[in-house]
This record gives C-alpha cells, sequence and structure tokens, in this order.
C-alpha cells in the first residue's frame, strides 16, 4: 500500500537522506536545472513543500512531488506542483494518490485551483481531469 504523506519544514531535515536520492535523480534528468542544493534550500526554508509516497511494504519512499503556494493577480491563493521523480515502473502507484492528496489539502486551505507542471503523456493518464492551458517551449542556447 502506497501512503501520500506531507514532509512538514519542521521534519524536513530528518525525511532528507530518505529523499536525497530521488532529488538527484531530478537534477539528472533535469540536466541540472533543478540541483540538489537549490531543491533542498527550498524544501528547508519551506518554500517549496515534499510530498513522500510511502511504501509500507517495502518500507521505503518511492517517489517525491514538490509544490509551493502561491496567489495569483486577483489575491486568491493556490497550489503549483512543480515536479515529480520516482522509482522506475512505480509512478502508475503514487502519482494518483499523491496528486489526490495535494488536491484535498489545497481544496481544504480554500485553495481554487491546482496547477500542475508535468510531462505531455500525463494528459492521457494523470492528468486527465486537467485542461491544458499552455505549453512551455525552451531552446538552449549557445
Amino acid at each position: 500500500m502506497i501512503t501520500i504523506q506531507k514532509v512538514t519544514q519542521d521534519h524536513f531535515e530528518e525525511a532528507w537522506p530518505f529523499i536525497e536520492e530521488l532529488v538527484k535523480a531530478h537534477e539528472e534528468w533535469t540536466e541540472g536545472e533543478f540541483t540538489v542544493e537549490s531543491c533542498f534550500r527550498l524544501m528547508a526554508t519551506g518554500k517549496q513543500t515534499i510530498w513522500a509516497a510511502f511504501d509500507d511494504e517495502e518500507v521505503k519512499i518511492v517517489g517525491v512531488v514538490a509544490s509551493m503556494i502561491d496567489i495569483d493577480g486577483s489575491g486568491r491563493p493556490f497550489t503549483i506542483n512543480l515536479w515529480t521523480q520516482g522509482e522506475q515502473g512505480m509512478k502508475d502507484a503514487w502519482v494518483a494518490p499523491a496528486r489526490d492528496r495535494i488536491e484535498q489539502e489545497a481544496r481544504d486551505a480554500g485553495h481554487y485551483r491546482v496547477v500542475q507542471i508535468g510531462r505531455k503523456g500525463w494528459a492521457r493518464t494523470f492528468m486527465r481531469d486537467y485542461r491544458i492551458k499552455a505549453y512551455v517551449y525552451e531552446k538552449v542556447l549557445t
């Protein structure tokens, strides 16, 4: 069974050793756009929140979602899920439960929407009930 746990700022440092490898994998996947150091700093200061997917049977963390709260131009709070990283072959087991848990917490906090940053293929799987609002285009300048 997968349990989704919010890693609060006051428990972050004790949880870090269990999520650090996933953050390193995220750094590699993003080719250094997000570094272990920058992620640690944002999480330790509370600017980002980590949601850990804990496999109760294997007794380990198999995935993480980094989110943050922002305020839009009208003053309404909303949640942004910034990045997700997990063990190969495990995403089907934990991404949807993590998304649902974060949505419920956002709803309970009075947020009016959740924005998810993810890969294009997620529109067919994990984000079917989300609308595609924009695409992000990137060009590496040399």
